[in-house]
């Protein structure tokens, strides 16, 4: 800045001395620490408490993460909002899905640069909230024997700094697979026709 005037005279101290420093900034946390929800998947047909192997199946309860930037003393770093706040779709990694038995159908989730939809709450807060788009489910092939299905989501957390959740990955349904609000039994289903008796001259009902 032209207008100031260098007196070579620092605070009394006298003329500051030595080699220009590396750039300083721009500041940003030291880690995330997460919170999670507890969430679960509707169970198809409730009554039953199962599940039909090939049918689709959405949350019940999404799966929500709530993430607070930390100084290095554990303390909130208040300012990282708005134009600091550095998180987005492009800096999650490794969103991922997998079971325990079974084959999961996961083309109907939403792509990874939508998924999961990022909301800054201010203050140094913000929520990750993941979507079944239209639907899980667990491939249909040979017949096999009903399953518990044990699904577990996993997800890791940057910004665009390098800064990092305290834990990577954050996993939902570790050790045992997320909840199913109604039962997480998973079934081979077929259809059957039983037999109808009577005369060939009227239509008969044919229980299935």
């Amino acid at each position: 800045d032209p207008s100031v005037t260098v007196d070579g005279n620092y605070l009394g101290a006298g003329n500051v001395v030595g080699t220009a420093s590396e750039n300083v900034g721009r500041f940003f946390p030291d880690h995330f620490t997460a919170a999670q929800n507890a969430p679960a998947f509707a169970t198809v047909c409730s009554a039953g408490s199962f599940t039909y192997l090939g049918e689709l199946f959405d949350y019940a309860t999404p799966p929500v993460v709530t993430l607070t930037a930390r100084a290095a003393d554990g303390s909130t770093t208040q300012n990282y909002a708005g134009q600091y706040f550095r998180i987005d779709n492009t800096t999650l990694l490794n969103r991922s899905y997998t079971a325990a038995s079974g084959l999961l159908d996961l083309s109907g989730l939403p792509p990874a640069i939508a998924d999961p939809a990022v909301t800054e709450l201010g203050g140094g807060v913000a929520t990750l909230t993941f979507s079944a788009g239209s639907g899980l489910a667990f491939q249909r092939g040979a017949p096999e024997a009903p399953f518990d299905a044990e699904i577990e989501l996993s997800i890791d957390v940057f910004d665009s700094d390098g800064a990092a959740a305290l834990t990577n990955p954050i996993t939902f349904g570790a050790g045992g697979g997320m909840l199913f609000n109604a039962g997480r039994e998973m079934r081979y289903g077929r259809v059957r026709l039983l037999n109808a008796i009577g005369s060939e001259l009227v239509n008969l009902n044919v229980a299935l």
